[in-house]
C-alpha cells in the first residue's frame, strides 16, 4: 500500500510543473521532425497520457528521478530556468534553453519509449483533426451546392 501511495504521489507531481519539465526534456531527446514541430500540440492531453503510461509501464520511480535531477539542475543554474511549457517549433538539431540532464547510461530509456507513444498520439490527433476538417469542408460544399 505504501508503494502505491508513493507512486500516486509521484504521478500527481507529474501532472504539474514537474511533468512539463519531464516532457520538455523528453522532447529534446526525441524531437519531432522540423516540418511537424510547427503544428499544434495538445499539451494537457499529452501530459495526462504520459502520466498514465508512466504508471502502467512501471516508470514512476525513473520519472521522479528525472524530475528531481531537472529541478536540481535548474536550481544550480540561474541562467537556465526550468521551462513552464514544452518547447514549440523545435526540430532536429535545434538548440533549446532550460535544464539539460545528460543520459549517457540510458537510465531513462523507458521514459523515452513512453514519449514515443505520446508522440504517436500527437500524430494520430493531428491526422484526425485534418480528416474532420476535410469532412466538414466537403459537407459545407454539399450544402452550398
Amino acid at each position: 500500500m505504501a508503494a502505491e501511495a508513493r507512486c500516486n504521489a509521484i504521478l500527481e507531481q507529474l501532472l504539474g510543473p514537474a511533468g512539463v519539465e519531464v516532457m520538455t526534456w523528453l522532447e529534446r531527446q526525441i524531437p519531432e521532425p522540423r516540418h511537424l514541430s510547427f503544428l499544434a500540440k495538445e499539451t494537457a492531453l499529452e501530459q495526462k497520457l504520459m502520466v498514465s503510461m508512466i504508471k502502467h509501464t512501471g516508470q514512476a520511480a525513473k520519472a521522479a528521478q528525472l524530475a528531481q535531477a531537472l529541478a536540481e539542475f535548474a536550481s544550480k543554474s540561474p541562467k537556465a530556468p526550468a521551462p513552464t511549457t514544452p518547447p514549440r517549433g523545435r526540430g532536429r538539431g535545434a538548440v533549446s534553453s532550460g535544464p539539460t540532464v545528460e543520459d549517457a547510461t540510458g537510465k531513462f530509456n523507458g521514459l523515452v519509449e513512453v514519449w514515443r507513444m505520446v508522440q504517436g498520439l500527437r500524430s494520430w490527433l493531428r491526422e484526425q483533426k485534418s480528416a474532420y476538417s476535410k469532412l466538414e469542408a466537403d459537407n459545407e460544399e454539399r450544402r452550398e451546392g
